[in-house]
């Protein structure tokens, strides 16, 4: 029989499942405990595109603080199925700015399951214009 390492060569097989249960079970347990992690997940604005445009390029992303287990934070806030947390602008007209305690509430209402400690961008700022139309 041939070594390497001092191993025989049919003993890789073994190693090699023995590697792969342990980094297994590490993975499981590691998600079952409870982090605190800044995520950037993705945004959609939305507005009624046929009476407004946007006279600023709108944010794709929001940046926020969340405490949770490390399996929720996973799933919520994988890219692979994350769900982007919309944004309805309603009274854009009056304001022209998020503040972060209210993205913060909208955010919360949207990421179930996940405790949101604070969004990281502090203001959100959109400027719109009524479109015109000619006949």
């Amino acid at each position: 029989m041939k070594k390497n390492l001092g191993i025989k060569k049919g003993d890789w097989k073994a190693i090699a499942f023995c590697v792969f249960a342990a980094v297994t079970l590490w993975f499981f347990n590691a998600i079952t405990n409870d982090y605190s992690v800044d995520v950037t997940h993705p945004l959609i604005i939305r507005y009624d595109e046929k009476q407004f445009a946007p006279l600023t390029e709108l944010p794709t992303d929001i940046r926020f603080n969340t405490s949770a287990s490390g399996w929720d934070i996973f799933t919520k806030t994988n890219f692979i199925n994350s769900i982007p947390i919309e944004l309805e602008l309603n009274d854009f007209k009056k304001k022209k700015y998020l503040t972060g305690a209210r993205l913060k509430n909208m955010v919360a209402k949207q990421m179930d399951g996940i405790k949101i400690n604070e969004v990281l961008d502090d203001t959100i700022y959109v400027s719109f214009e009524r479109t015109k139309s000619k006949k």
